[in-house]
């Protein structure tokens, strides 16, 4: 029993570990924030009107209420950017999300329940039940609700796919020229400037360059060339 128990821990170990980098949904109604914008969110257990969201300080005291736009039964996410009812920046302190909702009739009842979505950024396993460190706080495993890919994760797969498609096409170079093709090309080029002869361009330059080594030869024969000073 006591190697059964052991065994399990392990697993919860390994699993907690690998939720590093990952999003993670977590019920809690507790959340810290220190200034930067947090997921915050809530989940219906049935059809619900007016669903609203209010957030407290550590005094007790409602600092911001949110109106939630998606009232259908499943989970839903907004995000907090710390302003209070004012519209001014509140300060670093640990929230309480509190979420309240009506039925859609007047006499239905409908279950709402509190979310926090972060992203996991280490694991501390000193106690009985690990704990995953995130950008809102540290949660025990078993109040994780669901697991997503993180933005990190997420770019990098996008990179990735996007070097195998970028790959082939530069490879095939899709008609045109390679580099050493282009090379010989030039070379030949500047060894006819090197020479002095100008490269023909069609048929009718070479018929005017063959015209003039004749006259030149014929004015030699007969004396008539010009003579160098």
């Amino acid at each position: 029993m006591d190697g059964l128990t052991a065994a399990q821990a392990s697993s919860q170990k390994v699993s907690a570990l690998s939720l590093i980098g990952k999003e993670v949904v977590v019920e809690d109604t507790h959340f810290p924030f220190d200034g930067a914008p947090t997921r915050i969110g809530y989940r219906v257990d049935g059809p619900a009107t007016d669903i609203s969201l209010q957030i407290r300080n550590s005094a007790g005291a409602t600092v911001a209420t949110l109106n939630a736009g998606d009232t259908t039964p499943g989970e839903h996410f907004l995000t907090w950017n710390g302003l209070d009812q004012n519209g001014a920046p509140l300060p670093a302190d640990t929230y309480q999300l509190a979420v309240t909702a009506k039925g859609a009739s007047a006499d239905a009842t409908v279950t709402v329940a509190p979310l926090v979505r972060t992203t996991v950024t280490g694991v501390d396993l000193s106690g009985s039940e690990p704990l995953v460190v995130t950008r809102t706080g540290e949660f025990l495993v078993s109040a994780i609700r669901g697991v997503y890919e993180g933005e990190a994760t997420t770019a990098a797969a996008t990179a990735t796919a996007a070097e195998e498609t970028a790959g082939p096409i530069a490879a095939t170079g899709s008609g045109t020229a390679d580099g050493d093709a282009l090379a010989e090309t030039a070379g030949g080029s500047a060894d006819l400037v090197d020479e002095g002869v100008p490269a023909p361009t069609g048929d009718e330059p070479a018929e005017a360059a063959t015209t003039l080594a004749g006259d030149l030869a014929g004015a030699i024969d007969t004396g008539t060339g010009t003579t160098a000073n």
